[in-house]
């Protein structure tokens, strides 16, 4: 056997080596040790943590849409619904002075807000408040307006106890049918009239009771009711009619129908009209049935903060 020189040179290569695949073990042991320890971190902060940032999240935005309904009058402090209208649009709309309004049937385009923050808009002469048609002794109808939704063709036709909206029509026919249910009889005793059969009509009654008499119970040209088709009286039309079985029960009654007493008791001064316990307005049941109640009649100029007073 030879010696070989080479002997050490391979023992040198083999404790380099082993030092090698050491520091390498080493490195992946740390490397190993780090990554559990990122993952338990990250599993801790996904795992508490996260219940607070959404509960924090929860209250903030509970604060948020707190503060956007009482901003939008959707919510009272307490919490209580608020009747009144929540289109966005309001923000760039003032009240409008209603006692300076002048024939209104007349006004082209005006867009405002009410006493209680509901967009009043008129549009070619017809006022409308919160999309309801209105007529009173401030907002009166151009004198050729009739209904575009009539039972019938109202060309020529000056008064009808038929011809007006097919909607309050409608109602007026369910109202009957449930009333006779019970024993109770509704005839129409008033419908339709055109402006210029009111004109006549009011002019008649100034000439017998004078003019600020007949203001207490009978409309002027072009703020009537009647005009737009959307009211009726029952007969009889009179104050008897108050305390027949009828009268009760229509008091008590028309809001499920949609129809409401236009001129409640004692708001003489707010609707500018005397009671009329006969004369109903179709407003829809959802309206109707905040205007009853519970039986304390309110009108529209208290619901949505209208004047009714002539300007003129």
């Amino acid at each position: 056997m030879e010696y070989s020189n080479n002997y050490p040179n391979r023992n040198r290569s083999r404790k380099k080596k082993r030092k090698e695949d050491y520091s390498m073990y080493l490195m992946y042991g740390v490397l190993g040790f780090l990554i559990i320890v990122l993952i338990v971190v990250l599993l801790v902060a996904l795992k508490k943590p996260k219940a607070k940032i959404t509960v924090a999240v929860d209250e903030q935005q509970h604060t948020l849409d707190r503060s956007l309904e009482e901003k939008l009058g959707l919510r009272l402090p307490n919490g209580d619904p608020e009747d009144i209208n929540t289109e966005t649009e309001t923000d760039n709309l003032e009240k409008i002075d209603q006692s300076t309004l002048k024939d209104t049937g007349s006004i082209s385009s005006l867009k405002g807000l009410t006493e209680k923050g509901f967009v009043l808009e008129i549009k070619d002469g017809i006022t409308y408040v919160d999309g309801l048609l209105i007529v009173n002794k401030t907002f009166a109808l151009p004198e050729s307006f009739v209904p575009s939704d009539a039972t019938a063709d109202l060309t020529g036709v000056s008064y009808s106890l038929d011809n007006f909206d097919k909607t309050t029509y409608d109602a007026f026919e369910k109202m009957k049918a449930e009333a006779a249910k019970e024993g109770i009889e509704l005839k129409l005793g008033s419908g339709y009239r055109s402006y210029s059969c009111q004109v006549d009509l009011w002019k008649e009654y100034a000439r017998q009771d004078s003019e600020a008499a007949a203001d207490t119970y009978s409309a002027r040209g072009g703020h009537s009711e009647h005009q737009s088709g959307l009211c009726f009286d029952l007969s009889p039309v009179s104050d008897s009619f108050t305390n027949t079985p009828a009268g009760r029960w229509v008091n008590d009654n028309c809001y499920k129908f949609g129809l409401c007493i236009r001129f409640p008791k004692g708001k003489e001064d707010i609707t500018g009209y005397k009671y009329e316990s006969w004369h109903c307005r179709y407003v829809g049941e959802e309206l109707a049935a905040k205007l009853y109640n519970n039986g304390d009649w309110i009108s529209l100029e208290e619901y949505f903060g209208l004047e009714s007073k002539y300007n003129s």
